[in-house]
């Protein structure tokens, strides 16, 4: 995967990272404060859910690893841009900056 690739890759997913927060905060603000309150969860239950279904069991497993340790290791929600959690070359998933295990 070329440079550009991954350059157009992050800037599509950024771009979707937007329209779901907008939307999210847009659709928060008419929801009672006991629902805002459980969002966050929401928004998970409904990520694994889709992940497991669109990239199935395993992808799933490596990618909540990969992000558990980015966040372990100090990623932050202000950071610039989406947070590479995983990439797969071949049949080996690449994890950015984890030490091999």
């Amino acid at each position: 995967m070329g440079a550009g690739k991954d350059r157009n890759e992050t800037a599509v997913i950024q771009e979707a990272t937007d329209f779901v927060e907008n939307t999210v905060e847009f659709v928060e603000q008419d929801l009672s404060l006991d629902l805002r309150r459980y969002m966050p969860n929401a928004l998970l239950n409904v990520a694994v859910i889709r992940l497991l279904t669109k990239e199935g069991r395993d992808r799933t497993v490596n990618i909540l690893d990969s992000l558990s340790y980015a966040v372990a290791t100090g990623a932050d929600a202000d950071i610039d841009g989406p947070l590479q959690i995983a990439r797969k070359q071949g049949s080996v998933i690449k994890f950015p900056n984890r030490p091999p295990q």
